[in-house]
């Protein structure tokens, strides 16, 4: 799918700017400290929502027409109301996504879930076995590895292994995807580090060590290609799936992240954001559903072009040359504020990548003359 570019275009096709899609933090309370969490979940805020306010903020996305919610914290189990609160985002006919360290999920919580078409149902795994458990926490794969089962057993729809990569997990990716592969998961969520709250740039991969170890996942997947679907959040860009695997349309698995820019991130304090990501920066924070509308914020934020870019293909660097910029949008937008602290900013990960000389050229649309010097 193509972007249509600008603000004026947008409107021109849908007769108004849509509010496709929301992220809704549950909790910030979580039961792990991950070296890598950019929400730096942890504890829960006193004011946290009560379960009538959820179910109105659920009432206020419908009535605007909003299609998809992705739950998300903090540890989303870790709240009593978590049935009643999907179980009505099902009733109203939401797309449903939600993401788990996987460690509270029990037999009695999904008999009651089963019923639900997920979107995606998503269980985050670091490492296979130990290496796991020292991120997470103690006992923290095998508990994960259980909800996989158990999710499995009840014919939940579609099961999710999220991975965000780090230089700590870097090498064992191609483990976590034998282990996606052995497991007969329905999708494989990709992502990279996005540094924000306690996870910091120092994290991030080199990457020429990514592309190495992506070189030992590409041959895992090639022998089991049908049996692998990459998730819609993932955030490894195209240019990372290899020219063959891109000539048989991998590389579309991963075309963007995010419904950005039709898209607002919630958080648990009713702060909101042009997505989850935003909500780490004062200034991208557009309002607060304590206080107002959620109509009377997305009217606030699609009038701003400092959060909404009149045109938000306009993007700077390696994305500005890119042939994947339409369907790829510039992938994580927040991830390119960590970085560079502007929203136009190219994704880091790309941008590297052609610093090093590395960028695929078939994938570039037109080489910039030599620089006189």
């Amino acid at each position: 799918m193509d972007f249509i570019r600008t603000r004026e275009g947008i409107m021109d096709f849908f007769g108004e700017y849509p509010l496709i899609a929301a992220s809704l933090r549950l909790t910030m309370g979580c039961n792990a400290r991950c070296k890598h969490c950019y929400t730096d979940g942890g504890k829960r805020l006193q004011n946290e929502f009560a379960t009538e306010k959820i179910k109105d903020l659920l009432d206020q996305l419908s009535n605007f027409g909003v299609q998809q919610v992705f739950f998300t914290g903090g540890e989303p189990f870790l709240r009593a109301d978590i049935i009643e609160i999907l179980n009505y985002a099902n009733e109203k006919k939401f797309e449903i996504l939600i993401s788990t360290n996987g460690t509270l999920i029990r037999e009695d919580l999904v008999s009651e879930l089963a019923h639900i078409d997920f979107k995606q149902f998503q269980v985050s795994i670091d490492n296979v076995g130990y290496k796991h458990d020292e991120n997470r926490g103690r006992g923290f794969f095998v508990k994960a590895n259980a909800a996989v089962d158990i999710l499995k057993k009840y014919k939940v729809k579609n099961i999710t292994i999220g991975t965000c990569i780090t230089k700590f997990n870097l090498p064992d990716i191609p483990d976590i995807l034998n282990y996606v592969i052995e497991k007969e998961i329905d999708k494989f969520a990709l992502m990279l580090l996005l540094p924000a709250g306690r996870a910091t740039i120092e994290m991030d991969v080199d990457v020429k060590e990514l592309l190495y170890y992506l070189d030992i996942f590409w041959d895992i997947y090639r022998k089991n290609s049908g049996k692998i679907l990459f998730a819609e959040n993932s955030v490894l860009p195209p240019v990372f799936v290899p020219k063959d695997l891109r000539e048989k349309n991998v590389h579309k698995q991963f075309d963007m992240c995010c419904s950005y820019p039709n898209i607002m991130g919630i958080g648990a304090d009713g702060k909101v954001a042009p997505c989850d990501g935003f909500l780490n920066w004062e200034r991208y924070i557009s309002g607060n559903v304590n206080m107002e509308s959620i109509k009377e914020i997305w009217i606030r934020m699609q009038n701003s072009s400092y959060i909404i870019p009149r045109d938000s293909l306009e993007i700077e660097g390696i994305c500005s040359q890119c042939i994947f910029l339409e369907s790829c949008g510039g992938n994580c937008r927040a991830d390119s504020v960590a970085y560079y602290g502007r929203i136009n900013a190219p994704y880091p990960i790309c941008q590297k990548l052609h610093e090093k000389g590395l960028f695929p050229k078939e994938c570039l649309r037109y080489e910039k003359p030599a620089e006189n010097k």
